[in-house]
């Protein structure tokens, strides 16, 4: 495949903005997480626990209480502007983890074509988590613009900034909290000690406006919710697009109390009882969690070796997330956009790609866009965990596609 012309690239990212826009004018009024987000800081303003009431069709608010007062504040908005403002927000930061991590990689300093071939490649390939993000008026690019935001400003020095986008992060929905330990390994420690100071006042800032009494409750019935002790966290099967670790393992290796959701195709490996099934499920996420010394490659409390190290590990820790923390759906999925760009970054590193290239970007695409290609077959995907499968396959792929270094290839690895 010869791409040497900018006009094929070009037009690949322009297809995929409209393809985008389409999705977010389409969802426009359908009913979708903005409704719960709205509902919840509407009863949180009359003085009800958000964490205990049911929206719509029975679901749960798990998200941080200022992001409901923050709402509260535009409830007579209609609803439409409300998700049209919010679909906008969340494609303006998806284009800013793009920027931001084409200067890790080194693709800023790739020529246009290839530059362009690259953001289209990893926009193509992470279509669909996208156009779920977007019909669900779902948070996950926010929460991992955040991850990467993050390190960018603490990299720059503007340390009581990244503390306060991780705080809000952790406090909107904990996922950020992978962060931590990263940022701990790399030594960035005026970061992590203003954490704690932003973390304390997004949690007792509420109490002025909502009385202190309703906040304890509030903090206490929602640790009682996300208490990943729960066995309902361990076997998460309560949806059937879940797609963490817990989901994969109850379905191929639970027992008749898992729920297969009616579907009666056969997949269960071995029936496991729950305690040995828990104690597998700490065995494979503590796999994941060791794993990732093998994207650190130094040791602690030094900085990565180059800017392309630096995305490739921190991809990899963020592809881990919707697998490590229960309850995530397909829209989490998100999280392996980092990675994905890496090895965008990786493949597209010369003039003309090879037939490899090609075959494992097929594989790939096809693997987190199954449902946008075969929707109609979306129930058996979502029964064999063919998500998840190829997020796991993609994470532990990646290893052996570490990043190039300047010596080696036009990608570089400069901060």
């Amino acid at each position: 495949m010869n791409i040497r012309d900018t006009r094929m690239p070009f037009l690949m990212l322009a297809a995929v903005a409209l393809f985008h826009l389409g999705t977010l004018m389409l969802s426009l009024g359908n009913l979708n997480d903005m409704h719960i987000f709205r509902d919840a800081a509407v009863a949180l303003q009359n003085g009800r626990n958000i964490f205990l009431e049911r929206y719509r069709e029975g679901y749960a608010y798990y998200y941080g209480v200022p992001f409901a007062l923050v709402l509260g504040l535009f409830k007579s908005v209609p609803l439409w502007a409300l998700q049209l403002s919010w679909g906008l927000l969340q494609l303006g930061l998806l284009a800013r983890i793009h920027l931001l991590l084409e200067r890790w990689t080194g693709v800023d300093r790739l020529p246009m074509r290839r530059r362009l071939l690259v953001h289209a490649t990893a926009a193509f390939l992470s279509l669909q988590v996208v156009r779920d993000n977007l019909n669900a008026a779902q948070s996950t690019i926010l929460l991992c613009w955040c991850c990467v935001e993050v390190l960018h400003q603490a990299l720059s020095g503007r340390h009581a900034l990244a503390a306060l986008l991780l705080a809000a992060g952790i406090d909107l929905k904990l996922l950020p909290l992978v962060m931590v330990p990263y940022l701990a390994y790399r030594a960035e420690w005026r970061t992590l000690l203003l954490l704690p100071l932003f973390l304390l006042l997004l949690w007792a800032l509420p109490a002025a406006f909502i009385g202190t009494e309703l906040q304890r409750d509030l903090l206490r019935t929602r640790w009682s919710l996300l208490n990943p002790a729960q066995q309902q966290h361990q076997l998460d099967d309560e949806e059937p697009d879940f797609v963490s670790l817990g989901s994969v393992i109850s379905a191929y290796f639970g027992d008749r109390s898992v729920n297969d959701h009616g579907v009666r195709l056969p997949r269960r490996l071995l029936s496991m009882e729950p305690t040995s099934l828990s104690q597998l499920l700490l065995a494979a996420r503590l796999t994941l969690v060791l794993a990732m010394l093998w994207f650190l490659r130094t040791k602690p409390f030094l900085p990565a070796t180059s800017g392309a190290h630096r995305a490739w590990e921190v991809g990899y820790l963020l592809a881990c997330v919707p697998l490590i923390f229960p309850h995530q759906q397909s829209y989490s999925v998100l999280f392996v956009l980092p990675l994905l760009f890496h090895l965008c970054s990786r493949w597209i590193s010369t003039d003309r790609t090879g037939r490899s290239m090609q075959a494992a970007i097929v594989v790939v695409f096809a693997g987190f866009n199954a449902h946008l290609l075969l929707g109609e077959f979306g129930w058996v995907f979502d029964h064999y965990k063919v998500l998840s499968l190829a997020l796991v396959c993609t994470s532990l792929g990646s290893a052996f596609l570490g990043p190039r270094t300047a010596a080696e290839g036009p990608v570089g690895g400069v901060a």
